[in-house]
């Protein structure tokens, strides 16, 4: 005889659960933290050429999700927090780099409150500890007395964090929440001028440890131990503290801290005279490590970016480092951008090796948003793209995402840990909505500023941000650059700030609903999207790349004045350049001569995952007529080739050079494959 029981449990991995148990049929619901999450509540996000992405976003939160914790009476943690996804302790900046994408999650993510763990435990003196563990909240590594206690903290990112809240949450009174009787903002200066007590020198430069620093085991001055120093001066924790400095001057300005805006304004000064002077290479035009007699310890690690963040870079500074080291293939262009370790290092290994040259979320994701702050938005979204379509190609073969990835090949890091998310979250949650889609929001001056450089047709419903509750869409566009229409609704009303190809529009939004147009939107350009089976684009055949025909025929009844081309495509920045060719087709083959051509550059083709646009100018198209679009090499470099299919198995692939085994990125059921046409009237 059966019966049944229903039971309620917490837990933050499993739905539900039927078991049998003693001839009872038992029906487990469990809640997930805090008060089950759902996955309909987040922000949709919506990408009509890049489905592929909108599939990591939803699995990126179902795995955040799992790793929801609730505090305990033994730990005296808040009710619910973020986990760091792979040990019985928490981290200070893991954690800061999980608020990152958790300020997205409309409170179905503890966000900020995560931090409050580190500041309810921060010591009299100002010290919080690096590493706090879960069982009871107590510290892991000490904070005196021992070797050990040189990696008693962590990147000091709590004011960035806490900016980064603040601008979508729009609520300054955080800042004044009191913890143990002192505000968030006294602890983060508190914490500050501990740091600045306990890890300066006397040139005023700082120092850390490989563990410190959160890099572990980095090659950085020679340290044979993780807590080691080595007496020298590290680039990132002063760059860091910098970056400290700025956001507690920002922090003290918007709750009227006059004299503490003052001396973070100062304090940022004189940090930013310092690693200009002291840390900045001229030969090399790179900021590197001081070591304890005063000379550059010269090996190249993204420890060297974080003075973007930090906004201590001149012009030439930026470019030297952009144009020399970050684009650079022989060091930080690897087929995965950014190791962690430059390619032409001795130290740096091909498999990625830990921080030997894997690509890590934290490193990554604070170059893209130094790039950007100081600029450099294009370069910041290039390497955002790369980044999370490596993870998701990865995610495509495990349905998971890790903890850091190889730098030339799609495939996770030989040390690396699953489900990790963990801030590996940051890439496909917070780098798609903000350098990919290009959408950043501001909560306390209800704003949204949205560069438009994806051409496809995207938006994102129920973004929070502030009191506002909003939808943003934007219609397919022949180029980045095309004018662009653009449909809104809101809860209330915000200022909409739309950047085409450098141009900034400012709309002042009313609640409701509403359809704007920008740049002179082409109203009368229609598209025709090609999947038909069979071979499209480049064919493989004994190693050499040949030209294949894709045919098609004018819908219109009306003559066109041209047609463009606009095709996904797979590369790695090492291309040979690509021909398209129009031609009239007779007889269900090309001929004649051809109408109109266009070259595709190889540098157009840079990134893992590229939408290239081919304009084929030609003034007599005439409807039913058939014609051919051709792809071919434009020369006979062997450098690499592209393939596409395109219907029921579709996939895009890329190989540098000849063909060899496992080279292939094949998926048979891939989204992401096509060619389009832009018919001109």
């Amino acid at each position: 005889m059966f019966c049944w029981r229903s039971v309620v449990l917490k837990n933050n991995i499993l739905n539900r659960l039927l078991v049998c148990f003693f001839g009872c049929v038992v029906f487990i619901t469990v809640q997930a933290n805090p008060a089950s999450p759902n996955i309909k509540n987040i922000p949709q996000v919506y990408l009509e050429e890049h489905k592929g992405w909108q599939d990591l976003y939803y699995r990126t939160f179902e795995i955040a999700f799992e790793k929801i914790q609730r505090g305990t009476p033994q730990n005296g943690f808040v009710d619910f927090y973020m986990d760091e996804a792979f040990n019985p302790n928490i981290f200070q900046w893991d954690t800061s780099f999980i608020m990152m994408f958790a300020r997205y999650g409309n409170k179905e993510l503890p966000g900020i409150v995560s931090l409050e763990n580190f500041y309810r435990y921060q010591h009299a003196d100002g010290w919080i500890g690096r590493e706090l563990r879960e069982k009871d909240g107590s510290s892991y590594w000490p904070k005196t007395g021992s070797l050990e206690a040189n990696c008693s903290i962590n990147p000091p990112l709590f004011s960035w964090a806490e900016w980064q809240s603040y601008e979508v949450k729009g609520d300054a009174s955080r800042f004044a929440k009191k913890i143990n009787g002192k505000s968030i903002f006294n602890i983060l200066v508190d914490y500050y001028d501990w740091i600045k007590a306990n890890r300066r020198w006397d040139n005023g430069l700082y120092w850390a440890t490989s563990y410190a620093n959160g890099m572990d085991r980095s090659p950085r001055l020679g340290t044979k131990h993780v807590c080691e120093h080595a007496d020298g001066s590290w680039i990132d924790i002063t760059a860091q503290q910098a970056l400290n400095a700025y956001y507690l001057a920002k922090m003290a300005e918007v709750i009227g801290e006059q004299k503490a805006q003052q001396r973070f304004e100062q304090e940022h000064a004189e940090l930013a005279q310092l690693i200009n002077a002291i840390l900045w290479d001229e030969q090399d035009g790179i900021y590197y490590d001081l070591d304890k007699k005063g000379n550059f310890y010269k090996v190249k690690t993204p420890a060297s970016f974080w003075p973007f963040i930090a906004r201590v870079t001149s012009d030439k500074q930026e470019l030297r480092m952009l144009n020399e080291h970050i684009l650079n293939p022989q060091r930080f262009w690897t087929e995965h951008h950014l190791p962690t370790v430059a390619k032409d290092e001795q130290t740096y290994m091909k498999d990625g090796g830990y921080w030997d040259g894997a690509v890590w979320a934290p490193t990554t994701y604070q170059t893209i948003k130094g790039l950007e702050v100081k600029g450099y938005r294009e370069a910041a979204r290039r390497i955002a793209i790369n980044h999370i379509e490596h993870i998701y190609w990865v995610y495509r073969k495990t349905n998971t995402l890790f903890e850091n990835y190889r730098p030339e090949e799609v495939a996770e890091g030989v040390h690396a840990r699953a489900d990790f998310v963990g801030w590996t979250g940051v890439g496909p949650i917070a780098a798609l909505i903000e350098n990919v889609m290009g959408i950043q929001v501001n909560g306390a001056n209800d704003s949204v500023h949205w560069d438009l450089a994806l051409a496809e047709k995207h938006g994102i419903k129920n973004l929070h941000f502030g009191d506002n509750r909003i939808d943003l869409e934007v219609d397919d566009r022949l180029t980045p650059d095309s004018g662009a229409r653009v449909r809104v609704k809101t809860n209330s009303p915000f200022t909409l700030l739309v950047s085409i190809a450098g141009v900034e529009y400012t709309q002042a939004v009313a609640k409701g609903e509403h359809e704007f147009t920008f740049a002179n939107f082409e109203q009368g350009l229609s598209s025709l999207t090609l999947m038909h089976e069979g071979l499209l684009g480049v064919d493989v055949a004994g190693g050499d790349a040949v030209a294949r025909y894709q045919m098609f025929t004018v819908p219109q009844s009306q003559a066109l004045a041209g047609v463009d081309v606009k095709i996904q495509l797979h590369g790695n920045g090492e291309a040979s350049p690509l021909l398209a060719k129009l031609y009239r087709v007779e007889n269900g083959v090309p001929v004649g001569e051809a109408l109109a051509q266009a070259l595709v550059p190889a540098e157009t083709v840079d990134s893992f995952y590229s939408v290239v646009h081919v304009p084929l100018q030609y003034e007599r198209l005439s409807a039913q007529q058939p014609y051919a679009i051709a792809l071919s090499q434009q020369d006979d470099s062997g450098k690499g080739y592209y393939q596409w299919l395109a219907g029921g198995n579709v996939y895009a692939a890329f190989v540098s050079g000849r063909k060899q085994a496992g080279q292939w990125l094949v998926d048979k059921n891939a989204k992401n494959a096509w060619l389009k046409l832009y018919l001109r009237p």
